[in-house]
């Protein structure tokens, strides 16, 4: 994607000058101005099969999700790579998995992860405690109808609450997705706490990061269909092309965002 900065390139002649420790040196990406004006949903999915190499990179990616623990990570940073690579090259194409780059995935794919840990353990007892609430308070309302009215009372509110749960749920990933892509493309924790940015991209994106969400379910269910019906054998490619489907759509939020004069991220290298 980029050349990087070369750790053994003997030292220049001023020897004695202050120099920065490399192992402090983060090496950053050059990101070209974005002239998105909408997103292509049909294009998310293409491009996955333009690619000369695909089917190979549906292989190691099948062969990450049986890796415990540390392959989803090392393919999660795959997905963020491939957005740096569409980003760079405005989304001229992205570069197959490559076994040799492991190590560099995994950095890549740590920082989201973490970002999403602490995420998750700081909402899941909200969102049981909130559950559990609206369990109990239909199950009431429901007893309080009577025998006859009870059945129907519940089953509409808990269609209702159904509903709620998920609009919730929907409203938190269009939260985190900003702060995972920030933790991702900076290679740094704490830039994913960065809630001007996150209330700055849901602002421009939001709506769009909504349609995305919802197009992904659909797509994803689909895909995993045609997966189920190849004998169960075709699940897990059929994963490989929703994640890399996501990540064409995170880079399309991500240059929408930039053309509608958002913050540009600096693209942080993984090596």
């Amino acid at each position: 994607m980029s050349n990087n900065p070369n750790p053994f390139q003997p030292p220049s002649a001023n020897a004695f000058a202050p120099q920065q420790p490399y192992a402090m040196v983060k090496p950053v990406l050059t990101t070209p101005a974005s002239t998105r004006s909408r997103m292509d949903w049909g294009e998310s999915l293409s491009y996955v099969f333009r690619h000369p190499n695909w089917l190979m990179t549906m292989l190691f990616g099948t062969i990450c999700q049986f890796i415990p623990v540390v392959g989803p990570l090392v393919f999660m940073g795959y997905q963020f790579e491939t957005v740096i690579d569409l980003t760079v090259n405005q989304g001229a194409t992205y570069q197959a998995f490559d076994f040799n780059r492991f190590v560099p995935y995994l950095k890549r794919g740590l920082w989201p992860f973490l970002v999403a840990l602490v995420i998750g353990l700081c909402l899941v007892p909200a969102l049981y405690v909130l559950l559990m609430i609206g369990v109990i308070a239909i199950a009431a309302i429901a007893s309080a109808a009577g025998e006859d009215a009870g059945p129907i009372i519940g089953l509409i509110l808990g269609g209702l609450g159904f509903l709620c749960f998920m609009a919730l749920a929907m409203a938190l990933n269009v939260l985190v997705q900003p702060m995972l892509l920030r933790a991702a493309l900076t290679q740094q924790f704490g830039q994913a706490f960065q809630f001007s940015f996150v209330r700055d991209y849901v602002q421009r994106v939001g709506k769009e990061m909504l349609l995305a969400i919802l197009f992904q379910m659909v797509v994803g269910m689909l895909l995993t269909m045609v997966g189920m019906i190849a004998c169960f054998v075709g699940v897990y490619p059929a994963i490989i092309v929703a994640m890399l489907m996501q990540a064409h759509l995170q880079f399309q939020l991500y240059e929408l965002y930039r053309a509608r004069g958002g913050e540009v991220i600096p693209l942080t290298s993984a090596e």
